[in-house]
């Protein structure tokens, strides 16, 4: 059990209820590496819970955190490879730097091709993997070049970390726990059944996918599992010859990117 870390709130949103408050430390009693996944629009109610907050959920709407900020674990900030989506990165980071957080990078996906249109992305970008529009090798490669050089700009390429950024799964990437317990367990899940339903409609929302996908029999609640990419079992989204080696760039490419918004 010591060797799981556990995300609550997979396919839901913990909203910080008085009865998730007290089924999250029912978990972390027998799974100590216990942390939530929450919105940004969620008033933390407990300082000692860890929480790994979507700051931009619909790209473009990026708030300032309610309530507590002492656990704070990161900022999950989407990336969308356009001019809108470049622009509310940036003011992303630009607010992680001023409270002083990390940022875990997500790299947005789409499940239609009116999302695609409606952020402004360009459709040679993307390719159907997996049941949803993914960014090609050649796109991926480019948004992160753009994060780097954002992030060395503005001096906090220490703070930036990738959400299984060579698309192979939780267990060649683990943030989730280096981040909230500063280990490398395998990544586990559960939706608590207190949560209920999110009730947050975002644009392309996983979890808004999960719930559709299981409305006629509901979302499974208060179990603790491996999805296809917390299990290793997610070659469906692989990227060939997508590696560490074959994303590291040297000084020189740094400096001799281009300002972000021209290289789309």
């Amino acid at each position: 059990m010591k060797n799981k870390t556990v995300r609550i709130a997979t396919s839901n949103n913990f909203n910080f209820s008085q009865k998730e408050i007290d089924d999250f430390y029912l978990v972390k009693k027998e799974y100590p590496n216990t942390f939530v996944n929450s919105h940004i629009k969620t008033n933390i109610k407990d300082k000692d819970i860890p929480v790994i907050i979507t700051l931009n959920p619909n790209i473009t709407d990026m708030q300032e955190i309610r309530g507590h900020k002492e656990n704070i674990k990161a900022l999950r900030v989407k990336f969308v490879l356009s001019k809108i989506g470049i622009k509310s990165f940036i003011n992303c980071l630009e607010y992680a730097k001023q409270e002083n957080l990390k940022v875990l990078v997500t790299f947005y996906r789409s499940k239609r091709n009116t999302t695609l249109k409606l952020f402004g992305m360009n459709r040679k970008h993307y390719e159907r993997r997996g049941n949803f529009h993914r960014l090609t090798k050649q796109a991926k490669l480019q948004s992160i070049k753009i994060v780097e050089k954002l992030a060395k700009n503005m001096n906090i390429s220490n703070s930036i970390y990738y959400c299984d950024k060579i698309d192979k799964g939780c267990n060649s990437c683990l943030n989730c726990s280096k981040l909230t317990y500063n280990n490398s367990n395998e990544i586990y899940e559960i939706n608590l059944q207190s949560s209920g339903n999110c009730k947050f409609n975002c644009i392309g929302c996983f979890a808004q996918y999960i719930n559709i996908k299981n409305k006629k029999d509901g979302l499974k609640c208060n179990v603790i599992k491996q999805n296809s990419k917390q299990g290793n079992k997610s070659n469906y989204i692989k990227i060939d010859g997508l590696n560490e080696t074959s994303l590291h760039m040297t000084e020189q490419e740094i400096n001799n990117f281009k300002d972000a918004q021209e290289r789309i």
